[in-house]
């Protein structure tokens, strides 16, 4: 729905059959930057803001409660190589981030991301 609100850091996928625009409205005066609870386990993540920014720079708050982060790349329907908490080379949390593409964050005990 057109009139659906999304909150900083919330995720949603979209499959569609056919090629389709889907336009977003961003609030750039940065009220309505909130914290994220992330549970023990997988939770969905995107990042806050309309700027990339690497794994480890957005989540060195959480620390070591985090291990693992997978974003699927629609273009070639596939998850790229996993980022990991203190990885290096592919597997390095100095990836980039980027606005609009979700991931998956696999939490080893329960934590805050606050913007």
């Amino acid at each position: 729905r057109s009139d659906d609100f999304l909150s900083q850091m919330d995720v949603i996928w979209v499959h569609s059959a056919d090629r389709a625009v889907l336009s977003l409205q961003y609030d750039d005066s940065r009220q309505n930057m909130t914290s994220r609870h992330l549970n023990k386990g997988w939770n969905p993540l995107g990042i806050p803001g309309r700027n990339t920014v690497t794994a480890c720079d957005l989540l060195t708050p959480l620390g070591n409660s985090w291990s693992y982060i997978l974003v699927y790349d629609p273009r070639i329907q596939q998850y790229r190589p996993g980022i990991v908490n203190g990885g290096t080379g592919a597997y390095s949390d100095a990836r980039l981030l980027y606005p609009t593409e979700g991931f998956w964050i696999y939490m080893n005990s329960p934590g805050i991301i606050i913007p």
